[in-house]
């Protein structure tokens, strides 16, 4: 999942990371996640459903703190846009 980068889409497919998701952070468990990694797992569900991850840092469920110290809000919409 880290680094996020444009190449995470050929090391991480699209099919395991939807089962991951699934599996572990589907139906809101995400937002279990503590500090920046929120951040993190919507920009790695972005390679399955990049509309989901572009909403979530769009709308007001995200909150900046939700980033990680090596991220940006615009970092992870360049990436997600470019899907």
């Amino acid at each position: 999942m880290l680094p996020f980068s444009p190449v995470l889409p050929y090391m991480r497919s699209r099919e395991y990371v939807e089962l991951e998701w699934e599996t572990f952070f589907s139906n809101g468990r995400y937002l279990n996640a503590e500090k920046g990694w929120k951040g993190v797992l919507m920009a790695n569900y972005a390679i399955a459903n990049p509309r989901a991850a572009w909403d979530y840092f769009t709308r007001n469920v995200f909150r900046p703190e939700d980033l990680d110290d090596g991220a940006s809000l615009t970092w992870y919409l360049a990436n997600i846009g470019s899907e």
